[in-house]
C-alpha cells in the first residue's frame, strides 16, 4: 500500500506576492519518484522556489506525513526535509568533499575532518561508489558533484530530494549510475522528484509524471505518455510565440539610417594557446555554427576568459577576414564584430523596465550614434518586431513579456546588430521547452543573416540540438570524439 509523504490539494502558490501556480493537486508517496513537467520556465522556477520554502501557499491544503500543515510552518519543513540538486553545484568550494557531506548533519560547531573521512568512506562502501575524496571540490566533474550532493542529502536524512535539470549534464552511463544510487536510497526510504525537459531520460525512472500547463496541474500520467508526439505538440500549444509563421527570415532592409556593414566574417583560430588552452585550432565560414564541448570546467572557464579578455594569447593567432584580432573588453569586442551572448539571455541581456522597442534600439545605439534622434528608425524597428516577434509587444516593458518571447527579443538584438561572430554560453541550459524551441529558431535566423556562431557548453548532449561541427576540450586541449567517450566512461 502506498504511504503518502507529502500532498497539495487545490493549492495556489505565490512568489514575491505574485500568483504563479493555481489549483495544484500533487501526491508524493514514500520511496517513489515523481516527475514534474511544466509549460514554461516561470512554473519550473516557482516549483523550485516552493520546494526551497521561498513561496507561500495562499489557498488550498497541504499535508506532510498525512497531517495538515499550516503555511507558516512550511519553510522550516522544506529546509529540514527537502533538498534541491540542480545543474549548478551547491557545494562549498573552501571545504573538502568529506566536510561538505558531513558538516551540517553532525550538528557540531567544530570541524572533525578525520571523523568525516571515516563517515564518507563508509557511505561510499555502502553505495558501492568510487570517488577520490582527496580531490578539491572545484576539480569535481558534474557527475562527481551530483554524487556528492546526493550523499550529502542522504547523510542529512532529507526525505524528498528534488532533481532539477540534470539529464543534459550527464551521459548515459553516468545517468545509469545515478539511477542505481537513487534506487538504493529509495530502499532506505528516500523519495525523489524529477523536474526536467520533456525528452529527458530521467523521466523513464519515474512512477508517474505530473503535468503542469498554464499554471495549473492537468493530471498525472504514466511516463510512457511522454513518448507520444501528440503530447509534445500539446505542451507547445496555446502559446502565440510557438506558432511563428516566420521561422527564418532573410536580412531585412531598414533604410539608410541603419546600413549593414560590408564584412566577411571568416573566423580562424590558429594554434591558439593561453595559460590553460593549448594549440586550439578551428575556422568558421560565414553563417557557420561550431559547438565547443568542454569536458571540464577549467576548459570552459578558460575559453570564456579568452573571449571576455580576461586572459591573453601566449602563442598562435586569431584572425577575422585575415586581420589579426585581440579580445579585450566586451565594448572593444563589439567594435571588432564579436558579441558575447551570456547564459539565459532572456534574463541577462534585457532591461526589464524598458520596452521591447527601446531594448532593441539601445543595442543599435552602440553601432549608430544618435539613433534615437533619427527619423523613421522607430518605425523600422516596429516593422521588425511585427514580423519577427509580434507588434503587440513593441510598447510593452520586458518584465511583462513571456520568457520565450523575451528569449526571441534577446537574440533579435544580435540579429539587428549583425556582428561577425556570436559566442553563446550554454544556450540550452534551461528546462523550458518553449525557450529551447525559441533558441533553436533564433540561432537558425542568425546563421541565415550570415553570422558565425560558437556554442560554448559543458553539456555533451547539446551537440544534438543544432547542426554544425563539434570540437571537444579536455584540460585545455582538443581531443577526438573517441577520446572524449573513453574519458567520460572512465569517470565511472
Amino acid at each position: 500500500m502506498k504511504e503518502e509523504l507529502f500532498a497539495l490539494e487545490k493549492a495556489s502558490v505565490s512568489c514575491e506576492n505574485r500568483p504563479v501556480l493555481t489549483e495544484i493537486n500533487m501526491h508524493i508517496y514514500k520511496r517513489s519518484i515523481l516527475g514534474i513537467i511544466c509549460d514554461n520556465i516561470i512554473e519550473y522556477e516557482a516549483f523550485t522556489a516552493f520546494f526551497s520554502g521561498n513561496c507561500a501557499i495562499t489557498s488550498g491544503r497541504m499535508r506532510f506525513l498525512r497531517k495538515s500543515l499550516h503555511p507558516k510552518k512550511m519553510k522550516p519543513l522544506f529546509l529540514s526535509y527537502f533538498c534541491i540538486i540542480n545543474n549548478r553545484s551547491n557545494l562549498i568550494a573552501s571545504l573538502s568533499i568529506a566536510e561538505n557531506i558531513c558538516i551540517f548533519f553532525t550538528k557540531d560547531n567544530f570541524l572533525h575532518s578525520n571523523r568525516y573521512i571515516t563517515i564518507v568512506k563508509d557511505l561510499l562502501k555502502y553505495f558501492r561508489l568510487k570517488l577520490d575524496i582527496t580531490k578539491r571540490v572545484s576539480s569535481l566533474t558534474t557527475f562527481e558533484w551530483i554524487v556528492v550532493e546526493l550523499l550529502k542529502a542522504y547523510a542529512e536524512n532529507k526525505k524528498i530530494i528534488v532533481l532539477v535539470n540534470l539529464s543534459d549534464s550527464l551521459l548515459a552511463p553516468e545517468l545509469a549510475e545515478i539511477h542505481r544510487l537513487i534506487n538504493q536510497m529509495r530502499q532506505d526510504g528516500r523519495t525523489f522528484i524529477v523536474m526536467d525537459f520533456i525528452g529527458a531520460n530521467m523521466f523513464q525512472w519515474t512512477d508517474e509524471v505530473l503535468v503542469i500547463k498554464n499554471g495549473t496541474s492537468i493530471a498525472s500520467f504514466h511516463p510512457s505518455l511522454l513518448e507520444n508526439p501528440q503530447f509534445y505538440n500539446y505542451m507547445l500549444s496555446g502559446n502565440r510565440e510557438q506558432s511563428d509563421p516566420h521561422p527564418a527570415h532573410p536580412p531585412l532592409a531598414y533604410g539608410e539610417e541603419l546600413p549593414l556593414e560590408d564584412y566577411d566574417p571568416f573566423v580562424v583560430f590558429h594554434k591558439v594557446s593561453t595559460a590553460t588552452l593549448k594549440q586550439l585550432s578551428f575556422s568558421l565560414e560565414k553563417g557557420e555554427l561550431l559547438k565547443i564541448i568542454c569536458l571540464d570546467n577549467r576548459s570552459f572557464d578558460s575559453f570564456k576568459d579568452l573571449i571576455l579578455g580576461r586572459s591573453s594569447v601566449i602563442s598562435g593567432k586569431i584572425t577575422f577576414n585575415n586581420e589579426p584580432v585581440r579580445f579585450r573588453s566586451l565594448e572593444h569586442n563589439l567594435k571588432k564584430g564579436i558579441h558575447w551572448c551570456p547564459e539565459s539571455p532572456y534574463k541577462n541581456m534585457l532591461f526589464p523596465n524598458m520596452t521591447v522597442r527601446d531594448n532593441l534600439m539601445l543595442e543599435l545605439s552602440h553601432k549608430s550614434k544618435n539613433i534615437w534622434l533619427k527619423p523613421g528608425v522607430s518605425d523600422n524597428i516596429d516593422q521588425f518586431i511585427s514580423e519577427h516577434i509580434g507588434l503587440e509587444y513593441a510598447g510593452k516593458k520586458i518584465y511583462l513579456v513571456p520568457p520565450s518571447i523575451r528569449q526571441k527579443i534577446a537574440y533579435s538584438k544580435l540579429y539587428l546588430y549583425a556582428p561577425k561572430l556570436v559566442v553563446c554560453e550554454r544556450p540550452f541550459s534551461e528546462v523550458d521547452l518553449h525557450l529551447r524551441e525559441a533558441t533553436i529558431s533564433m540561432l537558425s535566423q542568425l546563421q541565415t543573416r550570415g553570422i558565425s556562431i560558437i556554442i560554448l557548453t559543458i553539456t555533451p548532449s547539446d551537440q544534438n540540438l543544432v547542426d554544425g561541427e563539434t570540437i571537444y576540450l579536455k584540460n585545455g586541449q582538443m581531443v577526438s570524439e573517441e577520446d572524449m567517450y573513453q574519458y567520460l566512461y572512465r569517470r565511472l
